[in-house]
């Protein structure tokens, strides 16, 4: 993932403040630069009436509110970390979709609460750009597994410009890296490989841009039918280890602190290091006994 780094970057308690005291104005200032997109990526995701659905740090609600208006509100349902984005969210959604009871929760994408393959289809959008680089892999970790098998998956996120709006992207990353708080932590980014890497199959990739738009692209992906496969990876957030399935002290691992990686590369690219007892840099598959082990492992794992 190429991105405008160097810097400083902004942790989930300072992004979900961040979005929380700015969500009464965002839609004022943000939303006529996002609007296309955010419709692009609607049409993608073509929900059908009755599909699980979850939109993914549903901010304001605006897009969500469009998405359960076109398709139903059955089966849909909307997680946001910011307070009080989620709240402006509910009173749209009242008022614009008019559901008493929106289907909204407060989450982190980071640590989803829902159940393996509970969702026929994900969509997010302008979230993975203001993430710290090491959560990017984690998060589509994660939408991976609340994803079924042959779910799909839209993401809209700011990207280097094309053609004349490189100009627009070039200032955007320059007054990013001397202030990355004044952007709420957004920089331009590209992820069409790390979610690859993070076990999707790739569909197809839009450019929007052009004037009073922020450069942005859409992607969309499918999770493989048969599931990201049985080489799942899991990784502990508190010691930075990944370990394979059924691995002694992966397992001891707390719920809170486990994130999941498609494979090796997604793990190393988030800035985990592989378990000393289980080797997953050297066999695949489940752990077994008798294939590694070290007292050094062993002791890491006490620790989670």
């Amino acid at each position: 993932m190429s991105e405008a780094e160097a810097g400083r970057e902004l942790g989930r308690r300072e992004l979900a403040a961040t979005y929380s005291g700015t969500a009464a104005f965002y839609d004022q200032i943000a939303q006529p630069f996002q609007e296309a997109a955010k419709l692009a990526a609607i049409a993608a995701l073509d929900r059908r009436p009755g599909e699980r659905f979850l939109e993914v740090a549903a901010g304001t609600g605006w897009l969500f509110s469009r998405v359960v208006r076109r398709s139903g509100s059955e089966g849909a349902l909307g997680l946001e970390l910011a307070a009080g984005m989620l709240d402006l969210a509910r009173w749209r959604l009242a008022a614009e979709a008019g559901l008493a009871a929106p289907p909204l929760v407060r989450g982190d994408a980071s640590y989803l609460p829902f159940a393996d393959a509970a969702f026929d289809c994900l969509l997010s959008s302008y979230t993975l750009e203001v993430l710290p680089a090491g959560l990017v892999a984690p998060v589509l970790g994660e939408l991976g597994r609340v994803l079924r098998p042959g779910g799909r998956l839209v993401l809209v996120n700011l990207t280097a410009g094309e053609g004349t709006d490189s100009a627009v992207s070039d200032d955007w990353a320059r007054r990013y890296r001397r202030d990355p708080a004044a952007f709420g932590g957004a920089r331009p980014v590209a992820l069409a490989d790390a979610v690859t890497t993070a076990g999707f199959v790739a569909g197809k990739r839009r450019y929007i841009g052009g004037s009073g738009r922020w450069p942005s692209e859409v992607l969309t992906a499918r999770k493989p039918a048969a599931g990201l496969g049985p080489a799942m990876l899991n990784g502990c957030r508190t010691t930075h280890i990944f370990c394979r399935e059924n691995c002694p002290p992966g397992r001891r691992t707390k719920p809170e602190n486990r994130v999941r990686f498609a494979n090796e590369a997604a793990a190393l690219a988030a800035g985990y290091r592989a378990c000393k007892v289980c080797r997953p840099d050297r066999f695949s598959g489940p752990w077994q006994p008798g294939q590694a082990s070290s007292r050094e492992g062993r002791a890491a794992g006490a620790a989670r």
